[in-house]
């Protein structure tokens, strides 16, 4: 599989990082040009990133295998590995989230003085009560309808005790499909059904990569007066993401129907 775009968050600030560095070499004078080492959250959402996708892959195939098999020829160890990387996916999703949120952070308080949470439900308590700028807010306020469910149901895995059940199911074409709900507990009484697995991780997915959209037209407006750098969608790099690489962008075009004129997918 081969995915190209680009809106790819860690390829942009890459190359936000190589025109300060140009900057620098021109001898520009402008202090908010002088960076001898790419922040730390940039290296990590570029991790991150590659990390969900791996999860994702061996995710997509143990769920082959488990959609290709009636439930009464279960595959016991595709099913607890399913289980296991299900999970996984919900935690480094989480922390994908929060680091594109210490990367905001960022450039808030170098470029504006204006000190903003590390989290990503940090932003949103402060986009409620009004106390983000307003660009700001505008790209994140979408958030607010689908980010708290996750968060629950990711607090339930890491802080509750929690684990997930798959279940079998048919579309309306009678083809197998894989749901998940949350174990029978003191918290969860009788199975809570979280839907489709390749709907809802393909609709989280989704949101992020529109998420990060929104997020690169707002810097593309604010590197001007920040940096004196003029940016714009005509001249971002196309990334090429191959393989395991290409796992989440895959799953939001497939599963969640995400769209953009600049993605090309091949499988």
């Amino acid at each position: 599989m081969i995915a190209k775009h680009k809106n790819d968050l860690s390829t942009y600030l890459s190359g936000w990082f190589m025109c300060l560095q140009m900057g620098q070499i021109a001898g520009l004078k402008n202090t908010r040009l002088m960076l001898t080492s790419k922040p730390k959250p940039f290296y990590a959402i570029g991790s991150h990133t590659y990390e969900l996708s791996l999860m994702l892959s061996h995710l997509d195939s143990k769920m082959r295998i488990l959609e290709s098999k009636s439930p009464l020829e279960l595959d016991h160890k595709a099913y607890s590995e399913c289980i296991v990387f299900l999970k996984a996916s919900y935690v480094f999703y989480r922390i994908l989230i929060d680091t594109l949120a210490g990367v905001i952070e960022y450039f808030y308080k170098k470029s504006e003085k204006i000190n903003l949470p590390r989290s990503f439900n940090g932003l949103l308590s402060k986009h409620k009560n009004g106390r983000l700028p307003k660009e700001l807010s505008d790209v994140i306020k979408d958030s607010i309808s689908w980010f708290p469910d996750f968060r629950a149901r990711r607090d339930d895995l890491v802080h509750h005790y929690e684990s997930f059940l798959i279940l079998f199911g048919k579309d309306p074409q009678n083809k197998t499909i894989l749901e998940h709900s949350l174990m029978p507990g003191k918290r969860t009484p009788t199975v809570n059904n979280l839907r489709d697995i390749r709907e809802y991780l393909g609709f989280v997915l989704k949101e992020y990569q529109q998420l990060v959209d929104g997020l690169l037209d707002h810097f593309d407006s604010k590197f001007k007066g920040w940096y004196g750098i003029v940016k714009g969608d005509k001249s971002r790099t196309e990334t090429i993401l191959e393989g395991s690489s290409a796992y989440m962008i895959w799953w939001a075009a497939k599963y969640g129907n995400y769209q953009h004129p600049d993605l090309i997918i091949r499988e």
